[in-house]
């Protein structure tokens, strides 16, 4: 799954394919604005950011867009409370949200 995937850094961003020596641009495709990081890509990117405003998670913006990856994943991923946008359990929202996220970037 991908949120197995993307704790242990194996998911490669961009950043990662320049520091591995491959020729490729670091700067996100989808905004054109950051560094594509994977957290970048997953939550930080400005259609990301979209995304993740209109699904309203649970917790204070501070703390969603706060975190570093590992707990950023941690939390969500074990967050069992509703949506305020519908009665379906954040951590499936959000899971579906990351792998949307990362199929719209490759």
């Amino acid at each position: 799954m991908l949120c197995v995937a993307v704790l242990p850094q194996e998911c490669l961003g961009r950043t990662v394919l320049v520091a591995r020596g491959m020729d490729v641009s670091p700067v996100c495709q989808l905004c054109r604005e950051g560094l594509e990081s994977i957290l970048h890509v997953l939550r930080d990117c400005q259609i990301a950011c979209n995304l993740w405003n209109s699904l309203s998670p649970p917790m204070p913006a501070s703390l969603f867009f706060g975190l570093n990856i590992t707990e950023w994943i941690r939390q969500n991923c074990c967050n069992s409370k509703t949506s305020p946008n519908s009665d379906i359990r954040w951590d499936i929202i959000f899971s579906f949200g990351i792998w949307t996220l990362w199929l719209n970037r490759n």
